[in-house]
């Protein structure tokens, strides 16, 4: 059998159109793949991902599937609508037609356009957890299909964009041309100059196959090299260390002597007890507050400007009066974990044997609990000096409606059920398998609102630092979950 005996007639050119053979991604071009089999696990559209370019892929963009196929998920989508809405766009093909006429695809969240598209056509306010993407056919859903080494993954589920595939070592001409050009060993300030953000890097057929970031890397010699890396994460984290390095190094004769000042006597160990041990509590210290002073966090190389005026700054304010400001900090921090824990401890000896004390011994565990989630292991390598400043407060907060609890327990589990269902919501979203940078980044923003939100509810004499309600925490969570689809 010959293709002539299966094709009544070859597609037009518009059709064609509506199926193209790559899709464009921002500045990346990924080529996709076409199956008819339905049912089957491969049916529908796969796109072909470079494992080491999964990461800048925005998954957001492949909700759009293909054009000849995006008026079909819609109409599936709309009949996924709650019935009070669902009722008001009949008949559905025709609502649909309409709304697609409003939309501009790959140029932001296709939900965020239908929801704004249907408020235009219809005066209806689609909320984005309305959506219902869990039963959408398997040919509306995109098929990602990584590749870059003998085996490849494939999903259905975008997660796999932002997960850790090993160390993929990307080595070619152009890549080997870059280092050889920029890489150097013992770098200045002076090296930083004209370095860019990131080098695309392409084949030898000029198709683009991942990038190259400038990095600083620490030696065991004490010096510092400029370096070629693939994976932007490691860049950072290196480029962290080797900034920390080179600043010191205008300050060694200053900072030596300071590892005994910034850090905490063993008298204190109360404060640091089940945190760490002394060493590496007082090693954490030391290297937060020197990434504080420095600025070095995010791992980004300034340029030699930005790098001489953090010196002249540190110079002129003083190492050991900005270390010991921020050593204050930390030990403020610490007390009030400790004062918790001690009134925590106390309420459980006084609730034990009493059924009418207001509190059991197990809420106290989970309060404990609750206030261990402020401190994971290397608590002080994942806050910045704002974050760090604000738990103190979220602490006395805490111990706060604990205390009030005693006396009025059901009015406190009546202002709790106001806060749990955000709680949930962020268990939810911190449960899912491999978060993007900016899921993350909303993540944690939520959950500093919450405990912002706690305060407004439980210990308002506190007061918050920024307005909160259960309105705003509702419309940030509509964000995040679009970042989390």
């Amino acid at each position: 059998m010959e293709e002539k005996h299966v094709l009544r007639e070859l597609p037009d050119a518009q059709t064609l159109d509506d199926f193209p053979s790559a899709l464009a991604c921002g500045e990346l071009t990924f080529n996709l793949k076409y199956c008819f089999d339905p049912g089957q696990k491969g049916d529908g559209i796969g796109v072909v991902i470079p494992k080491n370019l999964a990461a800048h892929a925005r998954s957001d963009m492949f909700d759009w599937l293909v054009p000849g196929l995006l008026l079909e998920k819609i109409i599936v989508l709309l009949k996924g609508l709650p019935k009070s809405i669902r009722r008001n766009l009949v008949p559905i093909p025709q609502a649909a037609e309409k709304i697609k006429g409003h939309l501009v695809p790959y140029q932001s969240n296709l939900f965020r356009q239908l929801e704004d598209a249907i408020h235009q056509e219809f005066n209806l306010t689609v909320q984005p957890s309305m959506w219902n993407t869990d039963n959408l056919p398997k040919h509306l859903q995109m098929r990602y299909e990584l590749t870059g080494d003998a085996q490849v993954e494939t999903s259905r589920n975008r997660a796999i964009l932002h997960a850790d595939h090993g160390e993929y070592q990307l080595e070619n001409k152009e890549l080997v041309d870059l280092r050889h050009q920029y890489e150097k060993q013992d770098v200045s300030p002076q090296d930083f100059a004209s370095l860019p953000e990131r080098w695309p890097i392409h084949d030898g057929k000029g198709s683009l196959v991942g990038f190259g970031y400038p990095g600083l890397q620490s030696k065991s010699s004490g010096s510092v090299s400029l370096v070629i890396f693939t994976d932007v994460e490691k860049c950072r984290a290196a480029t962290k260390e080797g900034l920390l390095v080179l600043y010191r190094s205008h300050f060694m004769k200053n900072l030596t002597p300071f590892k005994k000042d910034f850090g905490l006597p063993r008298s204190h160990w109360g404060l640091y007890e089940g945190v760490a041990s002394h060493e590496e509590m007082n090693s954490q210290i030391f290297n937060y507050i020197l990434t504080e002073i420095f600025g070095c966090r995010e791992g980004i190389i300034p340029s030699d400007r930005e790098f001489a005026a953090v010196l002249a700054r540190v110079k002129a304010e003083g190492v050991y009066v900005l270390g010991q400001e921020l050593l204050g900090q930390i030990i403020r921090l610490l007390q009030e974990r400790r004062a918790s824990l001690d009134v925590i401890a106390s309420l459980e000896g006084q609730s034990r044997g009493k059924s009418n004390f207001g509190v059991t011994p197990e809420e106290c565990a989970a309060l404990r609990k609750e206030v261990g989630l402020f401190f994971p292991e290397n608590f002080l390598e994942t806050m910045d000096k704002s974050k760090l400043a604000n738990i103190p407060r979220y602490l006395k907060g805490m111990v706060i409606r604990f205390e009030r609890c005693i006396h009025d327990p059901a009015k406190d589990k009546k202002k709790m059920q106001e806060v749990q269902p955000f709680i949930d919501l962020l268990r939810q979203g911190q449960e899912k398998a491999a978060l993007s940078p900016a899921a993350k980044a909303g993540l944690g923003e939520f959950q500093s609102m919450i405990e912002e939100f706690k305060i407004s509810i439980f210990a308002q004499e506190l007061k918050t630092v920024f307005p909160i309600s259960a309105k705003r925490l509702e419309k940030k969570w509509q964000e995040i979950r679009l970042q989390l689809r």
